[in-house]
C-alpha cells in the first residue's frame, strides 16, 4: 500500500512541477536583490562547471530566450568538453566520440521545432532517481534534492 501512495504522490508532485512555466531558458535562483519570489538566471549545469573546472577558463553565460539558443548552447558546451585532452581515451573511441558530435552538430536543427522556440520553459530535474527523493518511514515524500 505504501508502494501505490509513494507513486501517487510522486505523479502529484511532478505534475504541479509542470504547471510551473517561464518565459526565459535557465536556472531557477533565489532573488538576488532578497525577493520573496525566485528567478531565472543565466544557466548552470554540472557540464558547464566540470568544463570550466578543466579548462579554467571562465564560461560566459547568457539568459537563454530561445530554444535554438539553448540547444545550441550546450552543444557548444559539449564540443569544447570534447576539445580537451582526455588521458584514458583510445583512439577508437575518440574516433567514435568524433564522428558522433560532428553528425550531432548536422543534424542538431532538425531537433529543435520552431512551435516552442519562443517558450514557455519549464522547470525540469536532470536527475530524478530514487537516490534524489527524500522520503520518511511510510513513503512520503519530504523532499527532490540535487537539482542542478
Amino acid at each position: 500500500m505504501h508502494r501505490k501512495s509513494f507513486y501517487a504522490e510522486l505523479i502529484k508532485v511532478l505534475s504541479e512541477l509542470r504547471k510551473l512555466e517561464f518565459p526565459i531558458a535557465g536556472s531557477l535562483m533565489p532573488d538576488p536583490k532578497g525577493g520573496p519570489e525566485p528567478v531565472v538566471s543565466n544557466t548552470l549545469s554540472m557540464a558547464s562547471n566540470e568544463l570550466e573546472v578543466s579548462s579554467r577558463s571562465q564560461a560566459v553565460s547568457s539568459s537563454l530566450t530561445s530554444t535554438t539558443h539553448f540547444v545550441h548552447d550546450q552543444f557548444e558546451i559539449l564540443m569544447e568538453t570534447y576539445r580537451l585532452p582526455a588521458v584514458s581515451l583510445s583512439r577508437e573511441t575518440a574516433e567514435l566520440e568524433t564522428f558522433a558530435l560532428d553528425s550531432l552538430g548536422q543534424h542538431i536543427h532538425q531537433f529543435v521545432g520552431d512551435g516552442h522556440n519562443d517558450g514557455p520553459y519549464l522547470l525540469a530535474h536532470a536527475d530524478l532517481r530514487c537516490s534524489n527523493i527524500i522520503i520518511d518511514d511510510e513513503l512520503h515524500i519530504q523532499a527532490v534534492i540535487d537539482w542542478d
